[in-house]
C-alpha cells in the first residue's frame, strides 16, 4: 500500500519522481516510446533499455493488452480453391467441361490488368525450362479434388452428367443435340458435393449472337478495334482474344448484347505486338458461387464465331 502511495503521488505530480509520466503498459506512452519496469516512457532503442532496469517482471501481459488481434470483418475462411464449371451449346451438339483446383502458396508469375471497363488482359512470360534432375520417385498417381458428381438439366430432353474419374478429373460430356432450344430455357448445374462443396444454380440458356465485324484480315495496333454483332440475349457478349508471342496473352472483354458493338482499346493491340491473333464472340450466362473457401464459377455458352487477324 505505501508503493502504491507513492506512485499515485508521482502520477499527480508529473514527473516528481523523475522527471517523466508515470505508465502501466506500453501504450500508455507516445508513439516511439516504451513502459520501463521502474514504470516510466522511455525512448524506443534509448540506452535505458539494455540494463537491469529493464530486465524484471514484464508488466504489461495483463488483460489490457491480451488477446486476439485483428478479429474483425476480415476473418472469412481461408481461399482454398477454385473451380469451373461450362456448358457450350450450339444448334446440333453440346460440350461440357468441369474443372477443380486446389489454390497453391506460390506466385503466378502472369499479370492481369484491367485496360477498360469490362475487359481483362492476362499476360503470361513464356515457361522457364528447367534442368533435368533425372528419374522422379514415383510417388502415385495425384487426385485432383472434385465436387463429386456434376448434372446439367432443364433444358432438352437429354440430361449432362459429369463423373470425376479414379484421378479426380472431368470427362468432357458431348452429344448431337441442343442442350437449350433458346433463353427460354431454365438450366438447373448442381455438383453433389465431395473436397469442393455442394453448389446448384439456376440459369436462363443464353441465345447465339452473331459476329459481324471484324473479319479476317490486317488490324492496325494503333488503332482502337470495333467489335459488332447481330442479336440479344440475356447475360453478356463475351469477345475473347488471344495471341501468342514469346509470352502469351488472353484478353475477355464483357458487353451489353442489346448495344450490338465493343471497343477493344489499342493499349491492348500494341500491348500483344505484330503478329497473328485469334478472336471470338459468344454470349454467356455466368454465376459465381464462394462457399467453404470455394470459389466456383458456372456458365452457359452459346458460340457466335471467330475470326483470325493480323496484328501490324
Amino acid at each position: 500500500m505505501k508503493r502504491f502511495a507513492i506512485l499515485v503521488a508521482c502520477v499527480a505530480l508529473l514527473g516528481a519522481c523523475g522527471g517523466d509520466p508515470a505508465c502501466v503498459i506500453d501504450t500508455d506512452c507516445p508513439i516511439g516510446r516504451y513502459c520501463s519496469t521502474d514504470r516510466r516512457c522511455i525512448d524506443l532503442g534509448g540506452g535505458e533499455d539494455s540494463g537491469v532496469m529493464d530486465a524484471g517482471e514484464i508488466e504489461d501481459a495483463g488483460e489490457e493488452d491480451s488477446g486476439p488481434t485483428d478479429a474483425g470483418v476480415d476473418g472469412g475462411p481461408v481461399q482454398v480453391g477454385v473451380g469451373t464449371v461450362v456448358a457450350s451449346s450450339q444448334a446440333a451438339s453440346y460440350f461440357v467441361s468441369a474443372s477443380f483446383s486446389e489454390v497453391s502458396g506460390g506466385t503466378s508469375p502472369c499479370t492481369v490488368s484491367e485496360p477498360s471497363e469490362g475487359c481483362r488482359l492476362t499476360a503470361c512470360p513464356p515457361p522457364v525450362m528447367m534442368e533435368d534432375a533425372g528419374v522422379p520417385m514415383d510417388a502415385g498417381m495425384p487426385v485432383a479434388p472434385n465436387a463429386g458428381v456434376i448434372t446439367i438439366a432443364g433444358g432438352a430432353s437429354e440430361m449432362g452428367t459429369l463423373t470425376p474419374g479414379a484421378a479426380g478429373l472431368y470427362p468432357f460430356a458431348t452429344g448431337t443435340m441442343a442442350l437449350w432450344a433458346n433463353s427460354d430455357a431454365i438450366l438447373t448445374v448442381m455438383g453433389v458435393g465431395a473436397d469442393a462443396p455442394m453448389f446448384g444454380v439456376s440459369l436462363a440458356g443464353p441465345d447465339a449472337v452473331m459476329l459481324t465485324a471484324p473479319a479476317a484480315g490486317n488490324v492496325p495496333v494503333a488503332s482502337d478495334l470495333a467489335v459488332t454483332w447481330t442479336g440479344s440475349s440475356p447475360g453478356d457478349v463475351v469477345v475473347a482474344m488471344s495471341a501468342v508471342r514469346e509470352g502469351t496473352f488472353s484478353l475477355e472483354c464483357r458487353f451489353e448484347p442489346s448495344a450490338g458493338t465493343g471497343t477493344i482499346p489499342s493499349s491492348v493491340l500494341t500491348a500483344m505486338g505484330a503478329g497473328s491473333a485469334f478472336l471470338s464472340l459468344r454470349s454467356e450466362q455466368s454465376r459465381n458461387i464462394s462457399r467453404n473457401g470455394w470459389d466456383i464459377s458456372v456458365a452457359l455458352q452459346a458460340p457466335g464465331a471467330s475470326a483470325v487477324l493480323t496484328l501490324e
